[in-house]
């Protein structure tokens, strides 16, 4: 990724692309390549465009921006998603979840909030904002109390405390930048513990973490 990350904004309301498109080209070290009102248009856009970052909304005709997601992260995975929506719903937040996508971030967030979850996700990390952290960990803590492969009571993968930690602050949305400013350690070190800890209990993403974390107790909601 260069020092500016490229952007295509997919919304099918044009005000909503120009405010997004006005906003981020008055902020520095972003670049609007493209935009789409539809999940169709919005895959053949990254196609043709390849940007680092798509802002995505759900409903919207042809495809939703969850159909769209998971088709972008499966054919470009370098590109990321970051969906941007007014629904604060349990089932849409979960749905997103599970798509791939880096980041879900609410339509009445602050500008400073959405440039950092756009800086966030381009960096490889996800963003989700606290109110929709809480209802990912409600969601998954409704699912059916199915036993996780490395999770059963006698046989628990042994994490570090360290391990632990970090753990339970990327169940609370932090990223890896954010985690190593808060325990004071490099993000070359967190990210050092993420994989020592991902191969240890087989998760493949945040999703698997959150469960792992959750099903073996090790947060509790």
């Amino acid at each position: 990724m260069s020092d500016c990350i490229s952007i295509l904004i997919v919304d099918d309301h044009h005000i909503v692309r120009l405010g997004i498109k006005n906003m981020l080209n008055r902020a520095k070290g972003f670049r609007v390549v493209g935009e789409a009102d539809n999940g169709n248009d919005a895959i053949n856009k990254v196609e043709e465009l390849l940007p680092d970052v798509v802002i995505m909304d759900i409903a919207m005709p042809l495809a939703t921006g969850i159909e769209a997601t998971v088709k972008i992260i499966e054919k470009w995975p370098k590109t990321k998603v970051l969906i941007l929506t007014m629904y604060e719903n349990e089932d849409y937040v979960i749905q997103v979840f599970n798509s791939g996508a880096s980041g879900y971030i609410l339509k009445n967030a602050k500008m400073p909030e959405f440039i950092k979850a756009i800086r966030t996700v381009a960096e490889g990390n996800t963003y989700y904002s606290m109110e929709i952290s809480s209802l990912i960990v409600t969601g998954f803590n409704k699912e059916p109390d199915e036993p996780h492969p490395e999770c059963s009571s006698d046989d628990l993968p042994a994490l570090t405390e360290r391990e632990k930690e970090i753990v339970k602050l990327i169940v609370e949305g932090l990223s890896n930048k954010m985690i190593a400013e808060k325990l004071f350690i490099s993000v070359q070190t967190v990210e050092t513990h993420r994989k020592n800890f991902m191969r240890k209990i087989k998760a493949h993403n945040t999703a698997d973490i959150i469960k792992f974390a959750i099903h073996s107790g090790l947060v509790v909601y």
